[in-house]
């Protein structure tokens, strides 16, 4: 089988080989013209050299046609399963549906090459450059992924997952929407701004990563870690957070609007000026969490633990705080009383329901 694809790949460089010489001889062609054409001015040999020129362009433009699609063939038909590229320039190349399993890709240039529906999974891929690159539907399940640029890179419904991810940056709006990122290791990876939106992430360690700014809206982060990230102002809204470790997450100014953070652990967690109204935080374990001005109307808080948190001028109206955890909260007393009866630093009306 390997013989047979060996053979495919060699007749098919034959012949891209064959058409680059052509290639090359059609341009001595159009030098030498041009040269005819300074030595020649009458209006009978510009007509004919205007049209050798014109002949020999199309040649030109239809060989490179070849070329390209020779190419394209080359990785469609073979199997390059535990297959070595080094040092090569892929860059813009047409490569859908390329079938690469467990193969090692290395200090090569892929940025905006089209991988779409590509197989790689199983593959080490190390110091390339694949921003800009089209991976719809790419398979890079149990991949090993190390100082890759994925920058503007989309990867809509991609499977990454299983996957190690170390040192990538997927900064500059990368598209992962709808991406299986399940129990995929991504810590320290540069995600600002990235589009995560419907994502599997279950399970996935996302600690210490940078997650500024990013579409995380009804995405499934349920028992993933968080621990450490970066979460400024990204949008969480509709997120399934259930039993996440978001301990010493800055979330300052985050959207967690409907958010399900039944059961998370946000121990030290930065909510401040969070929107996280209708949230389902019951259960959640939060102390010592700095949760100044954040926005918790019509939120589930009951049973969560709030001990030592930071609740200064939160806002909380119709929240309901059953059997929440309050002592030692941090607060201005204004008078008014929690469901415990602790004095808070916010205007609300507490439910009991």
């Amino acid at each position: 089988m390997l013989n047979r694809q060996i053979t495919v790949v060699d007749r098919n460089v034959d012949k891209i080989k064959s058409d680059v010489q052509k290639v090359k001889s059609d341009n001595k062609v159009l030098k030498n013209t041009t040269i005819k054409i300074k030595k020649k001015t009458d209006k009978t040999d510009f007509g004919k050299l205007n049209k050798t020129i014109d002949s020999n362009m199309d040649n030109l433009n239809n060989n490179l046609v070849k070329i390209k699609t020779l190419t394209t063939e080359v990785w469609k038909e073979t199997v390059f399963t535990g297959g070595i590229i080094k040092n090569v320039n892929l860059s813009g190349a047409e490569l859908p549906g390329a079938k690469l399993p467990a193969s090692v890709i290395a200090d090569a240039n892929l940025s905006k090459a089209n991988l779409s529906n590509a197989n790689l999974s199983s593959a080490t891929i190390t110091n390339v450059n694949l921003s800009g690159a089209k991976l719809f539907h790419a398979n890079l399940s149990s991949a090993t992924i190390t100082n890759v640029n994925l920058s503007g890179a989309s990867l809509p419904e991609a499977n990454l997952s299983f996957a190690t991810i170390n040192d990538a940056t997927f900064s500059r709006h990368a598209y992962l929407s709808d991406a299986n990122l399940m129990r995929a290791k991504l810590k320290d990876v540069q995600l600002s701004d990235a589009d995560l939106s419907n994502a599997n992430l279950r399970g996935a360690d996302l600690s210490n990563a940078n997650l500024r700014g990013a579409n995380l809206s009804n995405a499934d982060l349920s028992n993933a870690n968080l621990r450490n990230a970066d979460l400024y102002a990204a949008n969480l809204g509709s997120a399934d957070l259930s039993y996440t470790n978001l301990s010493n997450a800055k979330l300052l100014r985050a959207k967690l609007l409907s958010a399900n953070l039944t059961g998370a652990l946000l121990a030290n967690a930065h909510l401040g000026f969070a929107n996280l109204q209708g949230a389902n935080l019951s259960g959640a374990d939060l102390p010592g969490a700095k949760l100044q001005r954040a926005d918790f109307r019509n939120a589930d808080l009951r049973k969560a633990y709030l001990r030592g948190a930071n609740v200064l001028n939160v806002q909380i109206r119709d929240a309901k705080l059953h059997d929440a955890d309050l002592t030692d909260a941090i607060s201005q007393p204004v008078g008014e009383k929690d469901c415990k009866g602790t004095p808070i630093g916010a205007t609300f009306t507490c439910s009991k329901k």
